[in-house]
């Protein structure tokens, strides 16, 4: 079998127009399968449609309840964290102040 490289212009030509006949009688020869398709499409689909709408409303529900319940527990384990972390943080920070102080007289004192 020639490769098309090694095909002339008329060679290329009459071998499209072969596959432009195939394809066509091709889409001729499933036409009235796929019109029925279309036909159960447009008639299984919107059921189909209407019962899954209904499943992920009912995951969306499940999730915003689950995340409801993460975010409740979540913000009272951070809150008792934070009431532990409280007498260090504040340690932390008064040193800090007293730092800055410091830092802001050496240096922006000799400006």
């Amino acid at each position: 079998m020639n490769t098309a490289t090694d095909l002339t212009p008329a060679e290329k030509a009459a071998r499209t127009r072969r596959t432009n006949k195939a394809w066509i009688a091709k889409d001729e020869m499933v036409a009235p399968e796929y019109t029925a398709w279309v036909k159960a499409l447009d008639r299984f689909c919107p059921p189909r449609d209407s019962v899954i709408d209904a499943l992920e409303k009912k995951r969306d529900e499940a999730i915003a309840k689950i995340q409801a319940e993460f975010e409740q527990e979540y913000n009272a384990v951070m809150e008792s964290f934070n009431n532990l972390m409280k007498p260090t943080s504040d340690a932390l920070d008064q040193a800090r102040s007293k730092a800055w102080e410091i830092w802001k007289d050496d240096c922006l004192g000799n400006f």
